[in-house]
């Protein structure tokens, strides 16, 4: 009898939290309306409407329709040295170390990289893979930049675009301060290639910060500085899409809560 009653008791908590749920609807349909005006149509919808997935997993951004050459140009990945390596794993003479301070303050950009090196050094620095190799083509002007100062003695930079083994592009940078600043320089390579590395070398005794490596095309998407790549833009444009998805994928999400796409934090200066 007693299992009975508490059946019977269920049966009656169900049928209230059915009643209880039918008149939330109720209540909801009688406070909402749709109203159709056939007379006034909207926008023109295509029955087949076409458009653009932006994704950044497959290179889409970063080394792609954004044609920076240099991969972790300024150590920010989860592995500060990711797409970086010793010039010579053996050349024990000198020292790479990153940072996590801040080369420009209050920005999340945090983290920089010492570069250190005995006197009478020649060529003691470190290798950029580019996004599976740097591309770059023959007679083609970009501009290599990074951020500096300098720590110790009078060291100057030299920068090396290298085709197994052969270097088909180089330039220098000088003149490092105490101080932060940007300094540039052009590089013409004299071959094409698609999987070119980036030789960032010391010459000389001393200590330089690097942080903002970059290698950049001059040819842009109208000419702007650090634009989008031509014939990229020039391509998608073409096609007239209807809309463009952004950001698309699961990389969205991120690989840990921490580490998900937060669009606000890459608005503004580099």
């Amino acid at each position: 009898m007693a299992f009975s009653n508490k059946n019977k008791a269920l049966r009656v908590v169900s049928s209230l939290l059915v009643l209880a749920l039918l008149q939330v609807q109720v209540a909801f349909a009688q406070t909402r309306n749709i109203r159709i005006e056939v007379n006034k149509p909207g926008a023109a919808i295509s029955r087949t409407l076409f458009g653009l997935f932006f994704e950044d997993i497959n290179f889409g951004a970063d080394g792609g329709l954004y044609p920076e050459r240099v991969k972790n140009r300024s150590f920010e990945f989860p592995n500060p040295m990711m797409g970086w390596k010793p010039l010579d794993p053996r050349d024990t003479t000198g020292t790479l170390q990153v940072f996590d301070a801040g080369s420009i303050k209050d920005t999340p950009n945090s983290h920089y990289l010492r570069i250190k090196a005995p006197a009478g050094n020649k060529r003691f620095g470190l290798v950029n893979e580019g996004f599976r190799g740097i591309g770059v083509q023959q007679g083609t002007e970009y501009q290599f930049s990074v951020k500096a100062r300098r720590i110790d003695g009078s060291p100057t930079v030299r920068v090396e675009l290298v085709d197994n083994g052969r270097v088909i592009g180089e330039a220098q940078v000088a003149g490092f301060t105490n101080l932060w600043k940007t300094y540039t320089a052009s590089v013409r390579p004299n071959t094409t290639s698609s999987k070119a590395q980036l030789n960032v070398i010391l010459q000389g005794g001393g200590a330089v910060d690097v942080d903002l490596v970059s290698l950049y095309p001059k040819d842009t998407w109208q000419n702007r500085p650090n634009g989008l790549r031509t014939d990229l833009v020039k391509l998608l444009k073409d096609l007239k899409p209807g809309f463009l998805r952004f950001p698309g994928g699961c990389i969205v999400e991120g690989r840990t809560l921490d580490q998900r796409y937060q669009w606000k934090t890459t608005i503004g200066d580099l």
